[in-house]
């Protein structure tokens, strides 16, 4: 999942409840980070062969977005959204912040060849 950021005053309770959502979806949690600026990297160890998200993963995922916006966090720190992310992003920004960060995007990819499929 790459990253998160939530406020420092919540990096405990994030902590606490990225680790009880993943035991919840039987999944095994790496949680790394910089504590100093509330980015967290909230990592499931996948055993898959194919390359697919395994649906308990994508579980935990859609249990812990939600729960990271809630607090004020978000769902992407320094890294881009990608493709399992990208639905929270409703959530998170405005319509108008969107609308925006589409039209940056389109100066300097005017065609839509950089990063198809993502969102923006």
């Amino acid at each position: 999942m790459e990253d998160i950021a939530v406020p420092l005053g919540q990096l405990a309770i994030v902590a606490d409840q990225a680790e009880a959502i993943a035991a919840k979806h039987g999944q095994r949690l790496l949680l790394l980070g910089h504590a100093g600026d509330g980015n967290l990297h909230p990592d499931i160890i996948l055993e898959s062969k194919d390359g697919a998200l395994p649906a308990e993963t994508q579980a935990y995922i859609d249990e812990l977005l939600p729960f990271v916006i809630s607090i004020g966090g978000t769902v992407s720190a320094e890294h881009g959204i990608g493709t399992i992310k990208k639905k929270w992003v409703p959530q998170q920004l405005s319509p108008a912040v969107q609308t925006l960060q589409q039209q940056i995007k389109a100066v300097f990819d005017p065609t839509g060849i950089l990063n198809p499929g993502r969102k923006f």
